[in-house]
């Protein structure tokens, strides 16, 4: 059976800048007749005469269509004409809005198939910074991405909308503020490429969750970090707030459990417009929400979950947004897509019955018992701790401690731990499999021992390397 075509309308002034780009070779369509399907106007190919775009206006011709195969594939000729292109006057808002979405989401596209390559996130700073003046330069147009949230259910889709959607609500909270809108831009464009490193069977599970399939999730915006590594684009505090978009107010959020006073301003803007696109797009397990039940939902969480002075902008920003468009004539908004990506909201299987006999016997240890602590591998820019400390113990098993943390620590970093057992003390490879908040400036993290090692290699190279790139993925797992 032949796959439907899907087209996307473009104002006749749109597609005549799309067609001013050399690499842009694309075929246009007339609206079909009486809801028809397009017509062909200009087929694509060398040789063939431009549209007389001029005669199409003063036809009065809403819109014209591109197939939307054709959009993504001329995503990188946007890339670089975005800059232009937002800053001309004959746009409209809602064609500036629809361009920057499409060069967005090509880039978003290239972080989803492989975000180590060098360059992407180059490209993703560069579309962010051009949207950024384009969304101050024209704030209309912003009105019409709120609108496009509503309708884009594409893995890609969801990366940058939730950039996009963090900068203007960025700008309703800090202001004009590029270096800050920047930096919650880029950090909403990276936020969830983590979940590559999720088995797709666990996104895509229609029924509840494991506890490990919970834990195995709840990673995600550690691999996040992990796999932008030390890329220059990204500053400590964007690694802050991905690895914070899913922690909460009251400090019942993921991975680390951190409370309100420990949440970067920025993770609280990101947190309420990743919420709103994740409950707004179609799950395997559920239908998507509406805006107003979505905002709704958001409302039930204000001051447990979110900033109640952050959610009052959005839902400000949101009510003005509406009534822009509906005093606006609309245009039809994009195809949607799979989406495997935007926010999980899986409940998890009900905890089996505990069986005593069958756990690992742990041993609570005395107030001064402690160890010695030397990172060989960890994640470079979101912790501030020495590479080298002492940690007391609060319980052992056979096979891990668990230790009392004056900073945090993330799932996968490895460490040389010095054990004063008896005869000796010996030294002892482990990696970090879990680490949360239990009160103000102490976290509680459970390590994984493996096995011994020589002291002449405690302090080797190794021990100071960080963590990213293909070895930090490959110990993560």
């Amino acid at each position: 059976m032949k796959e439907r075509t899907h087209y996307v309308p473009l104002s006749a002034t749109a597609a005549e800048a799309l067609a001013q780009t050399d690499a842009c070779d694309f075929e246009l369509y007339l609206p079909g007749a009486n809801g028809k399907e397009p017509v062909l106007y200009r087929k694509a190919g060398d040789g063939v005469a431009a549209p007389d775009f001029e005669r199409v206006r003063a036809r009065g011709v809403p819109y014209l269509f591109v197939r939307d195969g054709d959009l993504e594939r001329i995503g990188g000729s946007l890339e670089s004409r975005l800059a232009e292109l937002l800053s001309r006057a004959d746009l409209a808002p809602q064609d500036k809005a629809q361009l920057g979405h499409k060069a967005g989401v090509s880039v978003a596209t290239s972080l989803i198939n492989d975000p180590r390559v060098e360059g992407s996130c180059d490209r993703a700073a560069r579309v962010v910074d051009n949207m950024i003046d384009g969304l101050l330069h024209d704030p209309a147009a912003g009105a019409y991405l709120i609108q496009m949230a509503e309708h884009d259910r594409s893995t890609a889709g969801h990366m940058y909308m939730v950039s996009m959607l963090a900068v203007l609500l960025g700008s309703e909270v800090f202001g004009p503020d590029r270096e800050v809108l920047r930096a919650l831009g880029l950090a909403g464009m990276l936020h969830d490429i983590g979940k590559l490193a999720v088995d797709p069977a666990i996104l895509q599970k229609t029924g509840p969750l494991t506890q490990d399939e919970v834990l195995l999730l709840q990673q995600h915006p550690i691999e996040s970090v992990r796999l932008i590594g030390s890329d220059p684009n990204v500053t400590p505090d964007m690694k802050q707030m991905i690895i914070q978009h899913h922690e909460r107010l009251d400090g019942l959020g993921y991975p680390l459990g951190v409370g309100e006073e420990d949440l970067l301003d920025g993770s609280k803007v990101l947190s309420i417009v990743d919420s709103f696109h994740a409950m707004i797009g179609m799950r395997s397990y559920r239908d998507p929400l509406t805006a107003d039940d979505a905002n709704r939902l958001l409302e039930k969480q204000s001051g447990r979950q979110f900033a109640p002075e952050y959610l009052a902008c959005w839902f400000d920003l949101c009510e003005r947004s509406t009534e822009f468009i509906e005093a606006e004539s609309l245009i039809a908004p994009p195809p949607g897509g799979s989406d495997t990506s935007s926010r999980h909201e899986h409940l998890k299987n009900p905890s089996p019955p505990k069986n005593v006999g069958s756990r690992q016997v742990r041993y609570v240890c005395r107030k001064d018992s402690r160890v010695r602590c030397i990172y060989a591998g960890r994640l470079s820019g979101v912790s501030a701790a020495d590479n080298e400390f002492l940690a007391s113990v609060h319980d052992v098993s056979r096979s891990g401690l668990c230790i009392r943390s004056p900073h945090p620590m993330f799932r996968g970093e490895v460490l040389h731990v010095r054990i004063d057992a008896q005869p000796a003390p010996v030294w002892v490879k482990a990696t970090v499999a879990w680490c949360r908040q239990h009160e103000p400036e102490q976290y509680r993290a459970g390590l994984h021992l493996h096995y011994r090692i020589e002291a002449d290699d405690v302090f080797s190279e190794a021990s100071v390397r960080g963590l990213a790139g293909d070895e930090g993925h490959r110990l993560a797992k």
